[in-house]
């Protein structure tokens, strides 16, 4: 059973609560993005034998998911915080 101060505390903090939850799921999705990334990238390159020129712009996107990724988890622990 949940603590019904713990609720009284999420209800005072919504906004930073629904916050972070959106921020945890949106890193949770850009991990599997960034798995999926990568796999498309080893399979091109090292089982077809492209090269990097072929790959490049899955590179990029790889990129800008693991950048992504990195400021999502950010926020996601400077809302945790406040929280706190």
């Amino acid at each position: 059973m949940i603590d019904k101060r713990l609720l009284k505390e999420a209800r005072e903090r919504g906004l930073y609560f629904w916050l972070t939850i959106g921020f945890c799921l949106a890193t949770g999705l850009l991990v599997v993005l960034q798995a999926y990334f990568l796999a498309q990238i080893v399979d091109r390159v090292f089982l077809q034998g492209q090269g990097l020129k072929e790959v490049d712009h899955k590179l990029i996107l790889l990129l800008l998911v693991i950048l992504a990724r990195g400021v999502c988890g950010w926020l996601s622990e400077v809302l945790s915080h406040r929280i706190a």
